[in-house]
């Protein structure tokens, strides 16, 4: 309760509203998105403690040491090895489906700067643990943010893309010269590949 109170009043301060409500599942990959700057993640925060939900994210095992490790905890840190044999996603997979509920925040844009492409780990560690995206959002022209839609994924990358496209369409982040669009470099293989496969 003491969260969501201390999240409200911050929402409050940075002068944004939260708009529509938690998603109605447990687990889950949650877009964190746009994320053109460091605001971005504290207001995301922010939206998600106020409606009672606890964001996970990763962090290198490297830095998840004594005696760090139980304010890590606290907010939300999940600790991976970079050189594990089943790598990142398959390590966020495992969690993901070992657990009852959480919600793993990545910001696929995978920088502030601006990109060619989005990232696909989200993809594919929520195709690996069988479970949906949710994609979060804020709106710095109406000062909104919030929960989108749950997306289930059909391996049909483009018309998955498709749709967190037409979700993100009129959103407008903080500075639009760095939005990365809305895009996989997978989308274009799957393409390539289907083209093939009817030539």
């Amino acid at each position: 309760m003491l969260r969501k109170l201390i999240a409200r009043m911050g929402l409050r301060l940075v002068r944004f509203r939260l708009e529509g409500s938690a998603p109605p599942i447990k687990n889950y990959v949650c877009l964190a998105a746009p994320h053109t700057s460091n605001l971005d993640g504290v207001i995301m925060v922010l939206f998600a403690n106020s409606l009672g939900i606890k964001l996970s994210w990763m962090l290198k095992a490297e830095a998840y040491r004594f005696p760090f490790r139980w304010i890590l905890n606290w907010l939300g840190a999940v600790p991976v090895a970079r050189k594990a044999p089943q790598g990142l996603v398959g390590q966020l997979a495992e969690r993901l489906e070992q657990a009852d509920d959480m919600v793993l925040a990545i910001a696929p844009a995978g920088s502030r700067s601006k990109g060619t492409h989005w990232k696909s780990g989200f993809y594919h560690v929520a195709r690996a643990a069988n479970v949906p995206v949710v994609p979060a959002f804020l709106n710095y022209e109406k000062r909104t943010g919030g929960f989108g839609p749950v997306i289930e994924l059909t391996g049909d990358v483009a018309g998955d893309m498709d749709r967190i496209r037409e979700f993100y369409g009129d959103l407008k982040a903080r500075y639009p010269d760095q939005l990365t669009p809305v895009r996989l470099r997978d989308e274009q293989r799957q393409l390539e590949s289907d083209t093939n496969d009817n030539a």
